[in-house]
């Protein structure tokens, strides 16, 4: 209901998105209850594909609408929700050139009184493709670390094409080294690991991978 004060300007035009009409009643509202959402299982998903999540949920108030709302937490995740009645899919779609970890929410709501809610979150993982990683394998590398800027935690890719000992050491711009997280033998192939500077302080670091035939310096940005 919307009413005009005095000063108010009355013509114009009103836009509505995602308009509901409700009637309104005498007498107490009756009780409505959340939906319960069943947990989603962490997923990975290989670099330029996509994959989808059946969304199952229960509630008491059985003549409710619901509606299903997927989030991530990176713009590179888009969605396609098909229905938003129990066992519903979404398609989840990450941009073609995108590779890293991200947090999905799938949120559903009651359109009963309160509209109340009820929210699962699981890990969306995409990794480079199989044929990616052969051409990787074929030589050292070391990734950006995702993401960066950070706080506290980022993760950090490298590869070895040949049996060895591999070292990962993080420096200041000083040149003082402030953490060594990798310091092991590997087989060749690819690999990633989290590194997480809880007792660094913030600023600017050197982290460097370092072999018997290769050495790799990128930089990373802690902000906290």
């Amino acid at each position: 209901q919307m009413e005009p004060t005095d000063s108010a300007s009355v013509s114009g035009a009103i836009f509505v998105d995602n308009l509901r009409l409700v009637k309104k009643s005498k007498g107490e509202a009756p009780p409505n209850y959340a939906p319960v959402v069943e947990e989603i299982n962490d997923t990975t998903v290989s670099k330029g594909d996509y994959c989808k999540v059946y969304v199952n949920y229960t509630d008491q108030n059985e003549n409710d609408d619901h509606q299903i709302i997927p989030k991530a937490d990176t713009s590179a995740i888009m969605f396609s929700i098909k229905g938003h009645t129990p066992g519903s899919r979404v398609y989840i779609v990450p941009k073609s050139d995108y590779v890293g970890e991200s947090q999905v929410s799938i949120i559903v709501r009651d359109y009963g009184v309160g509209e109340l809610a009820d929210t699962t979150t699981f890990t969306l993982n995409v990794t480079t493709s199989a044929i990616e990683q052969e051409q990787l394998v074929q030589k050292y590398s070391l990734s950006q670390n995702y993401p960066n800027p950070f706080n506290p935690t980022t993760n950090i890719d490298f590869t070895v094409p040949e049996a060895g000992n591999v070292k990962i050491i993080v420096y200041d711009l000083t040149g003082r080294k402030v953490a060594e997280p990798i310091n092991n033998f590997y087989q060749p192939g690819a690999y990633k690991f989290t590194f997480n500077a809880k007792d660094l302080a913030s600023g600017v670091y050197l982290y460097r991978l370092i072999t018997n035939n290769k050495v790799i310096t990128r930089k990373m940005m802690l902000l906290k």
